[in-house]
């Protein structure tokens, strides 16, 4: 297993006193899948992937990649990690410097990590990402402000892919975007996902995306895993209620219901 949640909990103190955010939560992704984590806002999602990130320590648990237990790891093996796992936002509004240009942004890992110190190649690199997440290399020399929601986002994507990570965590990365714009992000990631091999985790409030996308499905609800199970068991045989509200709160286009046909104006006399 690439990467596995054991029994996280945390924590906050309250003026009323300590609340859990996160109660014994496990989960787990393996090499080459799409798994998605639903919940709704509050739900504990945010908690959790700051936890599994290392950038909040849990009160207990355990996070552990490619077989190495990350709570207490040394400084170089959070390096590594950093490295191998990699971050798409939520707001592609906000996640791109717009002081910096597309070049510098999506090479800017290439830098940090070592990986590239040649200008010219990391160019080529970055102008190879670019190709890869459906831009033209001659946009490296633009800056955010220049592009679209979409665009923006495939952009935060192919920074994310430069240094070739072997875990990509999508935090609600298609939220802040138009439904025709979700479908061609989603589109993109599952493209990605089997020309190079990647391991996603997808987190999401919209069941409906993590539908197109995660073979298996995690559903957590005040802080606790409720339900779990392959695509096809949680959205066809769902078994707790919480479950069962969510999808029936999504929209299903009924072909039957048309709305109704405006009548043309009477001609002007």
């Amino acid at each position: 297993m690439l990467f596995e949640l054991a029994h996280i909990t945390k924590t906050f103190p309250t003026a009323q006193g300590r609340i859990t955010s996160l109660d014994d939560v496990s989960l787990s992704v393996g090499e080459g899948q799409a798994v998605g984590l639903v919940g709704e806002s509050g739900s504990g999602k945010t908690t959790l992937i700051r936890c599994a990130l290392l950038l909040t320590q849990p009160d207990g648990g355990a996070v552990t990649f490619d077989g190495t237990s990350m709570l207490g790891a040394t400084r170089e093996q959070v390096r590594q990690f950093r490295r191998q796992v990699q971050l798409v936002f939520q707001d592609p509004f906000s996640s791109l410097n717009p002081r910096m240009t597309v070049e510098e942004l999506v090479g800017e890992g290439l830098v940090i990590h070592g990986i590239e110190n040649s200008a010219a190649r990391r160019r080529d690199s970055v102008a190879e990402m670019l190709t890869v997440v459906g831009l033209r290399p001659d946009d490296m020399k633009r800056y955010p402000n220049s592009f679209s929601g979409g665009q923006r986002q495939r952009i935060a994507i192919a920074r994310a892919l430069a240094i070739r990570p072997r875990l990509l965590v999508c935090d609600e990365p298609v939220s802040a975007l138009d439904v025709s714009v979700q479908a061609q992000v989603i589109n993109l990631l599952r493209e990605m996902q089997k020309a190079l091999g990647l391991t996603i985790l997808f987190v999401a409030h919209d069941l409906a995306v993590v539908r197109h996308l995660c073979a298996h499905v995690y559903v957590l609800n005040r802080g606790k895993i409720v339900e779990s199970g392959s695509r096809d068991q949680v959205f066809d045989h769902p078994t707790h209620p919480y479950t069962q509200a969510l999808l029936a709160a999504v929209p299903i286009p009924d072909p039957r219901r048309r709305p109704p046909r405006r009548q043309p104006a009477p001609a002007a006399s």
